[in-house]
């Protein structure tokens, strides 16, 4: 069994620091989705919500470090439409 790999992204951040109001255009397949960063913690916790295609989307990642140096990345995703 293979991966699908896609091309790159094309990514336009509208604000260079990532915090609680951020926004990002991207461009995928032809298609414009935007991104708005709703909740942050440093090292512990990134959520943003993104629209396009005519669905909404929710996406929540944890971070977690480990004992042994390594970063546990918990995601999390609910979607609309």
């Amino acid at each position: 069994m293979g991966y699908n790999l896609q091309r790159p992204e094309s990514v336009r951040y509208l604000q260079r620091r990532v915090m609680k109001g951020s926004y990002a255009d991207k461009r995928r397949g032809g298609f414009k989705l935007t991104s708005t960063i709703g909740k942050v913690s440093e090292n512990r916790l990134l959520g943003w919500t993104g629209r396009g295609l005519g669905a909404s989307a929710i996406h929540v990642w944890e971070f977690k470090q480990l004992e042994n140096g390594n970063t546990l990345v918990r995601t999390k995703e609910s979607m609309d439409g």
